[in-house]
């Protein structure tokens, strides 16, 4: 593997800096290195295995103590984990990139698109035909904490309707609750929102608020069971930004869908809620399905009935995912710290509604690693794999400043955007949906990230945010083993 034979290279000059002096370049050598392996560490219980195997298998070695600054490579769950004062920019590696939460947070994911919707309305003048809009893909969504945003809740609000109250900073759907009568929530919160200086905590702080968004009533049902698809965006650096997506799977609640039970395993398909239900153990393999099993089921069970064309999975809603998820990373772009060595793998998740009309749920930092169904045994392990060779291999690159693309690691993902793709665009438009029925797309087998000749979706290099944003031409067709 190259980076273990690498040297490792600071800055080239030497001497005293801020009081302190610099290690030379032989002593830096050994500080990440243990007879002459590269030091890693892995913190945490979310899939500790999937991480380790592939690093020890190159020979790496694991270190044990939380509080060393010696590792290469550092993979942990969350951003406490980390010291980043102490980390080194092109000589270390670690998974989370400060900014993040502001995708990664259910109030930060929300706020970040409305600031850049509103960002784009105002350079443009107000022409915002192009380009995609909030509603087009999130439901419609209120920051319960922040007084404007709640009083505009209060006053959208219809008897009849459901809602879905989200704390900001947890996931496996803790926390979360549905929102049926308003008079008990109007209540919560006119007492809080009464102190001023209550309420400016609360939003200062961020972690203690609370999203609540239209819940979405009538979901598309894969044998009568509610489901939602978790896929994945990888940006692996920051300097320059290289962001890809990789394929997923679809969650699948253990009982038949009821919008009316106050059962929150009949809601929320994550794993962590559906292990609540009695019948779990039994039937656990049913609750995750693999993308190609979804394609099959569309394409015998629901494809006919609403004109759809064949592989619509693999087709119109890989493609409008990958949109989504690209408009996302322009969107929180510049918030995001951008030294070299950092990276990050995010969980994105989707759900497509009656009427075939997909929207994205949220974003979450840490996505669940646990291999306890035969899908994600299947799944996980080569992705992380591949999350780690391809990370690598472009923090060598970008710190010995080669040439970025094509990157050789890449097996099953795809390339979103490249900083250093040249401002090119893909053929496919990012425009909004004119109307709910999908529109036939064509498919195709090459994947930009292997290709010298293609190239991902980057907006011109200027200031002003760019009008349309596009997935990559390729779909993750190869094999479909994603």
């Amino acid at each position: 593997m190259e980076i273990m034979k690498s040297n490792m290279k600071g800055n080239d000059d030497s001497g005293e800096q801020n009081g302190r002096k610099k290690p030379n370049t032989d002593e830096r050598k050994s500080v990440f290195k243990v007879d002459n392996a590269p030091l890693f560490y892995v913190g945490g219980r979310n899939g500790v295995s999937l991480v380790e195997e592939p690093l020890l298998a190159k020979g790496w070695q694991r270190i044990q103590d939380p509080k060393s600054d010696r590792y290469k490579f550092r993979w942990v769950e969350i951003k406490s984990q980390i010291n980043y004062l102490s980390f080194r920019p092109g000589e270390q590696l670690i998974n989370r990139i400060p900014g993040s939460g502001m995708l990664a947070t259910k109030t930060g994911l929300f706020n970040t698109l409305r600031d850049y919707e509103r960002l784009n309305d105002r350079l443009q003048k107000g022409n915002s035909g192009k380009g995609l809009r909030i509603l087009d893909f999130f439901p419609e969504s209120y920051v319960l904490d922040m007084k404007a945003d709640r009083e505009a809740f209060f006053q959208t609000f219809k008897e009849g309707e459901i809602w879905i109250c989200k704390p900001n900073n947890m996931n496996q759907g803790k926390g979360i609750y549905l929102v049926r009568d308003l008079v008990e929530l109007k209540q919560k919160y006119r007492d809080e929102g009464s102190s001023g200086a209550l309420q400016r905590s609360r939003v200062k702080r961020g972690t203690n608020q609370r999203l609540i968004q239209r819940y979405l009533p009538k979901p598309l049902l894969l044998n009568g069971k509610k489901f939602d698809v978790r896929t994945y965006m990888l940006i692996a650096c920051t300097s320059p930004f290289v962001v890809l997506y990789h394929s997923g799977y679809c969650r699948l609640s253990c009982e038949d869908y009821d919008p009316e039970s106050k059962d929150l395993a009949r809601h929320l398909t994550n794993q962590y809620q559906q292990k609540k239900v009695p019948q779990y153990k039994d039937m656990k393999d049913e609750t995750v399905w693999s993308m190609e099993r979804f394609n099959d089921y569309i394409n015998t069970e629901i494809a006919e009935q609403h004109g759809l064309p064949d592989d619509w999975v693999f087709g119109h809603f890989t493609k409008r995912m990958q949109q989504v998820m690209t408009h996302c990373f322009h969107a929180v772009k510049t918030k995001l710290d951008n030294r070299l060595g950092l990276f990050d793998l995010l969980g994105f998740d989707f759900i497509i509604d009656a009427d075939m009309k997909i929207w994205l749920l949220e974003v979450n930092v840490n996505p669940a690693l646990h291999t306890n169904c035969d899908v994600l045994r299947e799944k996980l392990p080569p992705m992380i794999a591949e999350t780690i060779d391809i990370t690598l291999e472009i923090f060598e690159k970008s710190r010995k400043r080669e040439k970025i693309l094509p990157i050789r690691s890449v097996k099953s993902f795809n390339l979103l955007y490249s900083a250093t793709s040249g401002g090119r665009r893909s053929k496919v438009t990012g425009q909004r949906s004119k109307s709910i029925s999908p529109v036939r797309t064509a498919r195709t087998s090459t994947n930009p990230v292997r290709s010298k000749a293609a190239k991902s979706t980057v907006p011109p290099k200027s200031s002003v945010p760019p009008k349309s944003f596009s997935p990559p031409t390729s779909l993750l067709l190869r094999g479909r083993d994603g």
